[in-house]
């Protein structure tokens, strides 16, 4: 595993992460009101233990969080540079709704 790696948020310092994850993270969506939240934003969640009903609330409550994000103009440029990878909900979209390849159904409930 790489060094590891402190960074400062706008709340002061972050805790340190790996230097292989601090390298997955842009610094353009610091301070985003998503964090931590990530259930309500995750495509590879889409269907997987929800009705239909279920996603759609899930992810109009996505929405509400990032209509008052302070990052929400950065994240949807960011969405748009890495285009069809970008899946769930960005910048107060859904998009790519159709779940990303990757992890089956199965992997995500185990």
């Amino acid at each position: 595993m790489g060094a590891v790696t402190a960074q400062r948020g706008p709340r002061g310092p972050r805790p340190r992460v790996p230097a292989v994850f601090a390298e997955m993270i842009d610094g353009r969506l610091a301070g985003a009101a998503c964090v931590g939240r990530h259930e309500l934003f995750d495509a590879e969640l889409d269907g997987v233990h929800e009705t239909p009903a279920e996603r759609t609330a899930r992810h109009a409550a996505a929405v509400a969080i990032c209509t008052s994000c302070p990052v929400l103009t950065a994240c949807r440029v960011v969405a748009d540079e890495a285009g069809r990878h970008a899946h769930g909900v960005w910048a107060a979209t859904v998009r790519n709704t159709s779940r990303p390849t990757g992890r089956s159904p199965k992997e995500l409930s185990a």
